[in-house]
This record gives structure tokens, sequence and C-alpha cells, in this order.
């Protein structure tokens, strides 16, 4: 029996919780899932959603897909087995409080005994709404795709050259599909001034031939190539001003993926970084440059900070770096991301724990994994469920289907925004604590309990709830 569903969040984000149902009978259990509360909001605001089971190789299934129910709210469990309910509310629509009520099981056949679930959320004063954080995954882009993903806070899309084309002969640029996907964030609610677009070329897929209006062909980084390429960005930054009004403080330049070795020596892929850093700077100084290191060298990483703007070192690889590299990108006052390739063995604990990790680290910037809202393919075959694949890398933590359109979420994807919502609100406790030390005011508690919090989230073994309970009530003292 469950005691009580306890869910708690700041607002502009979601709070998650869930509970398992056993049908222990040999006959199929059908229940229509009622909520009921003298608290309006409560009933409004609360989503009731079923988690099934994907097979990993080899036999195994883990609840992972989140689907939403039939009719809204109906329940169906297959005799002898079990189903997770999945609740969440959103805090953006709910007020300051605690909020208390219970979902009551009607029974779709006699045999059934009515069952009731008491459900409590507490929402709290901070608004994480007002974290300008760049959020993304790989590789997200398109208008649909932004729009499924409305409960996640994505305001990043990383955009292919088909975005930014070169022009026609009459001088003029088809930027339907960026306009689109603008006006999928807008219409998802994210600000604009909170809107981030990554040019995603690669240097080096990109570098290998192109060809002039005159027919001559030129090859990175040659000057020819350089003039051709070039004029793809200043029509394309224009359209954003003059169309949308976001400037170049708005758009990053991925360079080149995963750079290592010698800058200096072309046979490395940190020789295309740098060598296409240098082409970005001459096209317009202003674009912020992107790239993610993949081996964290130490005696390279001087140079990245020195070039670069923003900054994404491997998560795993840079906590076995030294310690002096760690240091030299806190202290280097760029913006400092971090990514991971996970495998869907990993417990959903590790999407969530990766954000506190990099938070113990002093950075500031957004953590993400490879392949965070990736769906292709059959939706529910995973590609480590092939008999003869290799591949156990998690490639697919949503689920959507190509013919209707609709998408499934999963557990995976929501510990990960878990993470993030509690990511967001310690940096809003940050702020908060930097503007009391600029009034005046003795914060020195505060700042003591945030540094306790975020080192001991990210220890080994930590009872991440109890300091996900400290940090909202340091949350709730900041608001005051």
């Amino acid at each position: 029996a469950v005691k009580c569903v306890r869910m708690s969040g700041p607002r502009g984000a979601r709070a998650v919780g869930s509970f398992y149902i056993r049908n222990q009978t040999d006959r199929p259990a059908l229940y229509n899932l009622d909520v009921v509360s003298k608290d309006r909001e409560l009933v409004r605001h609360l989503r009731i959603r079923q988690m099934d089971n994907l097979e990993l190789r080899g036999g195994p299934t883990i609840p992972d897909p989140i689907f939403d129910l039939p009719l809204d709210a109906v329940i169906r469990v297959a005799p002898g087995a079990a189903t997770v309910v999945w609740l969440d509310a959103d805090c953006s629509k709910v007020s300051p409080g605690r909020h208390e009520g219970e979902i009551v099981f009607v029974p779709g056949y006699g045999k059934f005994a009515e069952r009731k679930v008491p459900v409590e959320l507490e929402v709290f004063k901070a608004d994480v709404s007002e974290i300008d954080q760049s959020v993304w995954g790989y590789p997200l882009r398109g208008a649909d795709r932004i729009r499924d993903l409305r409960d996640y806070g994505v305001n990043t899309t990383l955009l292919h050259p088909p975005y930014y084309p070169m022009p026609d002969a009459q001088g003029n640029c088809n930027y339907k599909m960026l306009d689109d996907e603008i006006a999928a964030f807008l219409e998802n609610g994210i600000r604009k001034e909170h809107i981030r677009l990554m040019l995603y070329p690669l240097i080096q897929v990109w570098c290998k031939t192109v060809v002039d209006t005159g027919g001559t062909e030129h090859t990175f980084p040659s000057p020819g190539w350089a003039a051709v390429f070039a004029k793809r960005f200043p029509p394309f930054l224009k359209h954003l001003k003059e169309r949308h009004g976001i400037g170049t403080d708005q758009v990053y330049f991925f360079v080149n993926d995963e750079p290592s070795g010698d800058p200096d020596d072309r046979k490395e892929t940190a020789w295309y970084a740098f060598r296409g850093a240098e082409f970005v700077r001459r096209v317009d100084p202003n674009i912020r440059l992107f790239t993610n290191p993949w081996k964290c060298e130490e005696k390279y990483m001087s140079r990245y900070i020195e070039t670069f703007d923003i900054l994404e070192p491997c998560l795993p690889r840079l906590m076995q770096a030294p310690e002096s590299v760690r240091m030299a990108l806190r202290d280097s006052g760029k913006t400092i991301c971090s990514y991971s390739v996970l495998m869907k063995r990993n417990p959903p604990f590790v999407y969530r724990n990766m954000f506190w990790q990099h938070l113990a680290l002093g950075y500031e910037g957004f953590a993400t994994f490879y392949d965070l809202f990736d769906c292709s393919g059959d939706p529910f075959l995973s590609y480590d469920a092939k008999p003869k694949s290799s591949v156990i890398d998690d490639y697919q933590t949503c689920y959507r289907d190509a013919q209707s359109g609709r998408m499934a979420v999963s557990r995976r994807l929501e510990s990960w925004y878990v993470g993030l919502m509690e990511f967001k609100l310690a940096k809003w406790c940050r702020a908060r604590v930097t503007e009391g030390k600029r009034a005046g005011a003795d914060v020195t508690a505060f700042e003591k309990e945030l540094a306790a919090v975020c080192a001991g989230f990210a220890a080994p073994g930590a009872k991440v709830d109890a300091f996900a309970a400290r940090l909202f009530a340091l949350s709730e003292k900041l608001a005051q």
C-alpha cells in the first residue's frame, strides 16, 4: 500500500513522482483514475501517465517508456503483472505552498475494490525560469521535435548548413526552417532572449571541397574556401537581427566535434578545431566559439581556454583528468559545459547525477549526454536489442512514432530533467547569495550550506533526496 506520493519543485519547473500498481489476480485490471481534492489547482495541473518496459540485449527488461493514458486517466494492468503510474505537476501554474489530494482508482470490473492513493505537492517560491541556461541535446533540430520537448525547457537548437544556406544568384536565402524553429521555441514559452542557435557545420566534415560560382574548387583552409563558405553567415545574422531581434550573443559556432591531439598537427582533429576557430573569428568576431575537447589533455587545455568561449569536455574523462585541468577550466571565466556518452544499463540516477558532478566542479554551463532526444528506426527496439549488435550506447531516450507524430518519453529522460531542475535551482540560490553580498548582507551561512549541498549531492552513495530537501529549504530562505 502507498502511504503517500510526495512531489516537490520550484516554480518554472515540473515536480515528478511515481508509484507501483500490482495486479495479483488472474484477469486484467481496468481502473479509471480520478483526482479528488478541494484544491482545484492540484486537480487541474496534476498529470497521470503510465510506464512500460523496454527490452535490452539478452532479454532483460527495464521500466522506461512513459505513455500518455488512453482517455486521459485509464490504467490497464495484465494478470499477475505490475505497472508504474507516473505523476507530474507543472509548478509554474500552481501557487507556492502545499497542495493535497488523492487519486481514486475506480474499478472497471466489479471484482476489483476501489483504491485511494494520497498525493502531496509542495511548490517552492524560487522561480527557475529566471535562470538563462542553455539547454540542448544531440542531435536536436526541427520544429516538430522542439514542440515535442516542451516539458524540458529546451531553448537551443543545432543548425546544420541547410539552415543557413548559400545565397542564390539574386542574393536571396530561404530561412523557413530556421523561422519555424524559432516560432516553435516561442510557442513553447521560451523567452526570445533565452533562445540559442548553435551553428553545427563541423569544419572537418564540410572542409573537403567548395565550388564557387565560377566552377573553381577550393579546400579548407584556403582563402578561396573561406571566401565561399563565409557567404553563408552575413545574410543569416542579418535575418536573425531584422526578423527576430536575435543578435550574435545568442549564436554559437560548433567548430569541430570531439577534437583531440596536437592543434598544430594537420593529422589531428584538434587542428581543424583551431583552424576553424580562426576562420570564424575573421567572418564575425562576435560569434561565440564552441567545441567539446575529447581527451582533456593538460598540455593543450590552456590553448582551448584562450581560443574558445564555450568548452564542453567529456565529463567522465574530465573527472579522471589532473586537478590542474579542472581548476583551470573552473577559473577560466569561460562558459564550461560537459557531456557524457551513457548506456541503457545505467540506472536512471546516473542521468540526474551528471548535473551534480558538473556543479560540484564549479562549472556554470550545461550538462548533457549524447543523443539526448534521439529516436530513430523502430521506436521500441533499442539498438542494443539486436542479436548481433555491439552497440549499447544510449541512443534513444524518447520514443516517437513517425506515423502519428506522437512521442513517449522515458524514465531516464525524466531523471535527467530532475537533475536539470535541481541544477537550475542551485544556480538560482547562488545568484541570490551573490545579490546579498553586493547589498552588504551577511550570507555566509547560506553560502556554506549551498557549497555543502553541491558537494554532498555528487558524493558516492549520497542520499540525494535528503540533499534535494536541503536545497529546497535553502531556496525558501533565500526567497524571503
